[in-house]
C-alpha cells in the first residue's frame, strides 16, 4: 500500500466541533467566497444560533475528513412545516474545499443528509444551489427534481 493514501471520511459533528477546528476559519472563508449571495449581509455565523438549532434537535452537521484535516461540513435543518403538517429537512450548507472534491465526499454527505433526513422523519429533504454551479450539476445527475426558483432582493 503506498505511503500517502489518504483516508476520507464523514461523520457527524456537533457546532463546537466546527466552531473550535483549527481550519474552520479557511473552510468558511472558502464556503463564503463560492457561496455567498450578493444579496445578502457579510458572512457572519451566529453560534449561539446554530447551538441553540442543535439542542433543539431541529440541526444535524457531519464533517468531511481527509485524515483528520476537516476540509467540508454539511448542515441541514429539520423543523416541520405547518403548511402539510410533516417533518421537512432543508440543507443549510454543504462544502467541501475545492481540492478535495474528486475523492467523493461532497456525494458522501448528501447521502449522509438523505439518510439523516429519512431517520428523522422528514418527508422530504430541499436544498439549493448556486445557479450553473457544480453542486447544481451533482444534484442533477442524482435524479433531485429542479421543483422551484430562488428569487432574492436585499432590503437594505
Amino acid at each position: 500500500m503506498c505511503g500517502d493514501m489518504k483516508t476520507a471520511y464523514i461523520h457527524p459533528i456537533h457546532v463546537d466541533d466546527l466552531q473550535n477546528d483549527p481550519h474552520m476559519t479557511e473552510l468558511l472563508e472558502a464556503y463564503a467566497a463560492e457561496s455567498s449571495l450578493g444579496v445578502m449581509p457579510a458572512f457572519n455565523p451566529n453560534w449561539e444560533l446554530y447551538h441553540h438549532l442543535e439542542k433543539a434537535e431541529c440541526l444535524y452537521a457531519a464533517g468531511a475528513y481527509v485524515d483528520d484535516q476537516m476540509v467540508g461540513f454539511s448542515s441541514m435543518l429539520i423543523t416541520q412545516n405547518p403548511h402539510y403538517s410533516v417533518n421537512v429537512a432543508t440543507v443549510e450548507s454543504l462544502f467541501v474545499m475545492p481540492e478535495f472534491r474528486d475523492n467523493g465526499l461532497g456525494l458522501k454527505l448528501i447521502y449522509d443528509l438523505r439518510r439523516v433526513a429519512k431517520t428523522r422523519g422528514a418527508a422530504v429533504l430541499f436544498a439549493s444551489a448556486p445557479t450553473q454551479s457544480q453542486l447544481a450539476q451533482v444534484f442533477h445527475s442524482m435524479g433531485w427534481q429542479h421543483t422551484n426558483e430562488v428569487f432574492a432582493r436585499g432590503l437594505n
